[in-house]
């Protein structure tokens, strides 16, 4: 039996090698097969400076302005990120650049091709500045064996995601379309995210018709790749622009046609695998008996999701992406967001416009392997949340 286990431990470690030498092998293999203008030098790929072939197209200004610190309930500690956020946004302008013979790979990473080097707005050059540059795109696959890396010779506008999640399209894939004026009109529209109904119907409202989009599953040589700098960074800050566009996506509330939606809501991940809050029954059961309707907001169309937080006085639910729609609740209705205390993103702050309307409370995460902390599932005290249901709501 011991000896079973010390040779699935060793089968367990050897998997990763054996399919990263795989991609290498196959990454190697495609170079050689393409022809000398399309050929890209297989990854390890390097942090760089911006190429030489960049262009800027357009420059977005915005001054710093304030952040509306939340309100914080119960006894447990804050995270470090809470404490440690700072009384104003910094001064940080966007910009929408066009480099030419570019490569995209999919997950926002992109590369200059001549160059083989990261391009500044890849999320590795963007958000992990630690991370080695013997990682950066081993993570990505190759064309399959036999296939020629496809290129584009129009112009390719990407807002591109990391992660292929409702939160990530909702925040970042989406505010960045408001930046699509500055480039070509006739630009596709590219991105990896999952080109569904949601992407489609809000993409809508801010103009794309649904024809533009591409998904893009395989790397993409662009003779001209527009990237836009993020609008709303959930690591770090709103722009002006970011605003602008969850007004306008915001207008597809009214196409809910919800007259009479509930007035206190929360948002449940009761059905959510992932950074599971494990007495969450428990919670929504005294949410319930404050007269919150308890939703699932993935069972419903994007357009319903919007109405009903248009219509809501109480918001409440756990840390996620379903509490980011509060971006689209009144100004003068009050959320309240229960938190791990190991995942948590300033963005909901910066999307909470007023004093007194924003509140947290925060739980204990379960004790996992460092790589797994930020998916780790949690419990809250029971008693400190309704303790803050009844100061925060004034119930």
């Amino acid at each position: 039996m011991l000896l079973i286990k010390r040779a699935g431990g060793l089968a367990w470690r050897l998997v990763p090698a054996v399919r990263s030498a795989g991609k290498r092998l196959r990454w190697r293999t495609t170079w050689a097969i393409s022809p000398g203008g399309d050929r890209l030098a297989p990854p390890p790929w390097k942090l760089a400076a911006v190429p030489q072939s960049a262009r800027l197209v357009a420059r977005y200004d915005a001054p710093a302005e304030p952040i509306v610190r939340p309100l914080v309930y119960g006894a447990t500690p804050q995270p470090a990120d809470l404490v440690a956020l700072p009384q104003q946004t910094a001064d940080r302008p966007l910009s929408l650049t066009c480099y030419s013979d570019a490569v995209m790979l999919g997950r926002r990473l992109f590369l200059s091709r001549a160059e083989g080097t990261v391009l500044p707005y890849s999320f590795h050059a963007t958000r992990d500045r630690d991370i080695p540059s013997s990682d950066i795109g081993l993570g990505h696959s190759p064309p399959g064996l036999g296939h020629r890396i496809e290129r584009v010779s129009g112009p390719v506008f990407a807002p591109d995601v990391h992660f292929d999640e409702f939160g990530h399209v909702l925040l970042e894939t989406i505010p960045a379309l408001a930046m699509l004026g500055d480039a070509p009109a006739d630009a596709v529209v590219a991105t990896s995210a999952t080109v569904g109904r949601s992407l489609l119907v809000m993409g809508e409202a801010l103009g794309v018709a649904p024809e533009r989009w591409r998904q893009v599953g395989q790397p993409l040589l662009c003779d001209e790749l527009y990237l836009p700098d993020l609008p709303i960074q959930i690591y770090r800050h709103i722009h002006p622009i970011g605003r602008e566009a969850l007004d306008r996506l915001g207008k597809l509330g009214k196409l809910a046609r919800l007259s009479d939606g509930p007035e206190r809501i929360f948002l449940s991940r009761a059905r959510i695998p992932r950074r599971r809050l494990l007495n969450e029954v428990e919670v929504e059961a005294e949410f319930a008996r404050q007269g919150f309707t308890i939703i699932h907001p993935e069972t419903l169309p994007i357009e319903s999701q919007i109405g009903l937080m248009q219509g809501a006085r109480f918001v409440a639910g756990a840390a996620g992406t379903a509490m980011h729609l509060m971006a689209f609740a009144p100004p003068e209705a009050r959320v309240l967001i229960l938190s791990s205390p190991v995942w948590f993103t300033t963005i909901d702050i910066h999307l909470n416009p007023r004093a007194g309307r924003l509140g947290y409370v925060f739980g204990v995460a379960e004790p996992v392997a460092d790589r797994r902390r930020f998916v780790a599932p949690w419990s809250i005290d029971a008693a400190e949340v309704k303790a803050a249901i009844r100061a925060h709501f004034d119930i």
